[in-house]
């Protein structure tokens, strides 16, 4: 296994998130000296060629990747395990087993698919390691927990009745989604939340065309009906 000269510490440096806030008090000179030189955004084989930097040893390309696929990751091994701080953990692992295997990527032009099945396979391994699925339990502990966080900082709602609508409507969305099979529930995560086509999913879940499509029909004729039914009985 290459480490490309890196040792962890610099590994866990290098996936270590910006502030936005740290970014733009950083002046054009200094951002420019601490990036790596990109291709014009928009090529087909821009990413492509960042990749291949990344796979030969450049710390710098790979943290461009980092720094461009680390929300959507993010937000979608947060969405499989509910928990923000295991969703961070996961997030850091899943990119340091892409740190570890870039060199091996055969298909430069596939990264963002190789990383998120890097991504689905970490989600895995943790509720292997908890010998467990997520149940309801951890279902509605991590959602309070969500809730609380957004309450506490505002959250964007003004008033404690908009305050309840929200909290109602995050509770009716999440009994919803309880109600979904494990499968669907993945499919779903990997479409809407990673944003990956058909074909992706399939591929990273071993399933096949037909198979996602039909746990997607499924599953969002499923959340329509839970939500428009939780709508009436809230009525």
């Amino acid at each position: 296994m290459r480490a490309h000269g890196l040792s962890l510490e610099r590994n866990a440096l290098l996936l270590s998130p910006v502030a936005p806030s740290q970014r733009s008090a950083e002046g054009p000179a200094q951002r420019a000296a601490a990036e790596p030189a990109r291709a014009e955004p928009g090529l087909p084989d821009e990413q492509a060629a960042l990749v291949q930097r990344a796979a030969g040893g450049e710390p710098l390309a790979f943290g461009e990747l980092y720094r461009r696929h680390v929300e959507r990751v993010h937000r979608f091994i947060a969405f499989r395990v509910g928990d923000e701080a295991a969703a961070r953990d996961l997030t850091q692992d899943a990119f340091l087993r892409a740190l570890r295997g870039i060199a091996a990527l055969e298909r430069p032009e596939r990264f963002e698919a190789w990383l998120l099945a890097i991504a689905h396979r970490t989600v895995q391994n943790h509720y292997r390691s908890l010998g467990r699925r997520p149940d309801e339990a951890e279902l509605e502990a991590a959602d309070a927990a969500r809730s609380a966080g957004r309450l506490e900082q505002g959250g964007g709602v003004a008033d404690p009745q908009s305050r309840l609508e929200a909290t109602l409507r995050q509770e009716a969305l999440r009994r919803a989604l309880s109600e979904l099979s494990q499968a669907q529930q993945e499919v779903l995560g990997l479409r809407f939340v990673a944003g990956l086509s058909f074909a992706e999913t399939a591929e990273i879940t071993g399933r096949s065309l037909h198979a996602v499509r039909k746990l997607q029909y499924r599953g969002l004729a499923l959340l329509r009906g839970h939500l428009v039914g939780a709508g009436e009985a809230a009525g």
